[in-house]
């Protein structure tokens, strides 16, 4: 039988645990996208807001889809700030569903999401030097004109 004193000391060192975990998390960090918190572009087809963040040395981009597109991840474009930035490697999903690099991708008012592995932290700490550029590009397009014409600025 456990005294109330052994009680306290468990629900002490789990209420502990439970912290140190929850402030242990990497909890992310909104990015701006060309100064602004989400980012629009208006087509034939539809529109496209963007919006990113970073967590877990990842940088997440996402592309919210309303209307009719393609996407041809092979065809993507990017550029960093300063060069040293490390790139692992890029994940594409569609609708929460993860989708080869090299294939076309035929989108109807879904979200795309580009999930970049790289060495971002620097990103965070100084603001002011360090982007990711989406570069224009055909990655995303509409009736076969891309609908990404200028730089797309991420810090």
């Amino acid at each position: 039988m456990k005294t109330s004193g052994s009680n306290f000391i468990l629900c002490f060192l789990l209420s502990l645990y439970i912290g140190i975990h929850i402030f242990s998390c990497d909890p992310g960090k909104r990015l701006a996208v060309n100064g602004q918190k989400d980012y629009y572009l208006f087509s034939d087809c539809g529109n496209m807001s963007l919006r990113s963040h970073w967590s877990m040395q990842r940088l997440f981009v996402v592309f919210q889809l309303d209307g009719t597109f393609d996407v041809y991840p092979d065809s993507l474009k990017l550029g960093f700030y300063p060069d040293t930035l490390q790139t692992a490697g890029i994940d594409f999903y569609v609708n929460k569903g993860m989708v080869p690099g090299n294939e076309v991708i035929h989108v109807e008012n879904g979200i795309v999401k580009m999930v970049h592995r790289g060495d971002f932290y620097a990103i965070t700490k100084d603001r002011s030097t360090k982007r990711f550029f989406i570069l224009p590009c055909n990655f995303i397009m509409c009736n076969g004109k891309p609908l990404i014409t200028d730089t797309i600025i991420i810090n």
